[in-house]
């Protein structure tokens, strides 16, 4: 699946790739182009303007000879028949070359004309009737049209070269924009291919921990339905282990919806300023009877006039995960300590047991999902091994940050700073 997409965007990023370059090029050779004709244009134009301003005396007694490449401007003069009366300079063209110059009275553009292996600019202007060419030169009087000429082959050379040069650059663009394709192609996907995995791994994970209580809950049941004969008291037992199961299903049921949530952008924190001195007080005596029970001291050290800013029930529910997960990983006779400060620009949450702590391998992967360091202890204990993935969610949605800290057969610390 993710091949063909990947073939997909490198196409597509391709193709815009090689666009935009094929634009550039076009806006290039095109402003290029207009850009050396309109100064050859611009040139020829006001020639002809000067050359009727001046009544063509000038033109008209302009000497010389030579070819056409030689003069920057040569003067073809017509008359209504289109006859060729004179050119000036003399000899500019030879009589083959200048039958291709026949001029169209009703064209008055400048143009462009290719002899003779030559490329030509041209532009036609027809004489007014108040002007006599006659009291100038005799045999011109019955001239109407004169024709500007210029020799356009360095400025053609260089468009024809600019031309190959943005070819050869579009071919090898083309090269670079399928590298480019293909790489966009793989960058884009990186993000979507680790998420695919992780919602793979997400699934098959949740399949597993459904599929536990489950196959506990249907054979209880069965075993139930086996005695119908039996009194309550008599099945106790049986009813207790569905009852705990079906807690541990709706406690892993919330977690899941938990995720889904977070993942979809639907997780919304009801944010308000509440003391986090008094929410950390109220949860852990919520805890010591239990750390009595089990033999473990229970300590806190929090800043009485500590405020906060967020969701107070996430928090509150950090704070269960924690503790929990200190609780349980605490034997008798052991130590958890609650610390919670101010400092200038955070708030600093430190939780420390002396517990059975966190291989260093393990210690990576304890906020992810499903993740248990001790997987026969911690099911036995009823856990799903979602709680830290969860409080690492709760503090990542409040901008801040968690982590662990552990010695094997010493303790974990887990800090959180807002």
């Amino acid at each position: 699946m993710f091949q063909e997409i990947r073939i997909r965007l490198a196409a597509i990023n391709t193709l815009i790739l090689f666009i935009l370059l094929a634009l550039l090029g076009s806006v290039l050779y095109t402003f290029t182009y207009h850009q050396l004709y309109r100064n050859i244009d611009q040139m020829l134009i006001g020639i002809a303007n000067r050359t009727q301003t001046e009544h063509y005396i000038k033109l008209l007694t302009e000497k010389g000879a030579g070819r056409a490449v030689e003069h920057r401007v040569i003067s073809l003069l017509w008359d209504k028949d289109g006859n060729l009366h004179a050119q000036i300079p003399q000899d500019a063209f030879s009589a083959a070359d200048l039958v291709n110059f026949k001029t169209n009275p009703s064209n008055q553009q400048p143009y462009t004309l290719l002899i003779a292996g030559h490329n030509y600019r041209t532009l036609s202007r027809s004489i007014p009737l108040e002007e006599d060419l006659a009291n100038l030169q005799p045999d011109l009087k019955n001239v109407q049209m004169i024709q500007y000429i210029t020799n356009i082959d360095l400025e053609a050379k260089l468009v024809r070269n600019l031309m190959i040069l943005l070819l050869v650059m579009g071919i090898a663009g083309g090269g670079i924009s399928l590298l480019a394709g293909f790489f966009l192609a793989n960058r884009a996907l990186i993000p979507i291919n680790v998420s695919w995995n992780k919602q793979q791994q997400f699934v098959a994970d949740a399949s597993h921990e459904l599929r536990t209580p489950l196959a506990i809950l249907q054979s209880q049941l069965e075993l139930l339905l086996r005695h119908p004969e039996q009194t309550i008291e008599e099945e106790s037992i049986r009813i207790h282990t569905v009852l705990t199961e079906i807690k541990r299903l709706g406690r892993l049921v919330a977690d899941l919806l938990f995720f889904a949530r977070s993942e979809s952008n639907q997780l919304e924190l009801e944010q308000s300023r509440f003391s986090l001195y008094d929410l950390i007080n109220t949860t852990t005596e919520q805890f010591r009877p239990l750390a009595e029970i089990k033999g473990v001291r229970l300590n806190v050290f929090c800043e009485s006039d500590l405020t906060f800013y967020g969701d107070q029930e996430r928090i509150h529910q950090l704070l269960l995960i924690i503790l929990d997960n200190a609780l349980k990983f605490t034997s008798e006779n052991g130590l958890i300590e609650l610390r919670c400060q101010k400092s200038k620009k955070a708030i600093k949450l430190e939780l420390e047991d002396t517990g059975i702590g966190i291989s260093e391998h393990d210690l990576s992967h304890i906020f992810d999902r499903f993740f248990r360091s001790d997987k026969a202890r911690s099911r036995v204990q009823g856990g799903t091994g979602l709680g830290l993935a969860i409080a690492k969610q709760i503090v990542e949605a409040h901008h801040g940050q968690i982590w662990a800290e552990s010695i094997l057969n010493q303790g974990t610390t887990i800090h959180c700073v807002f």
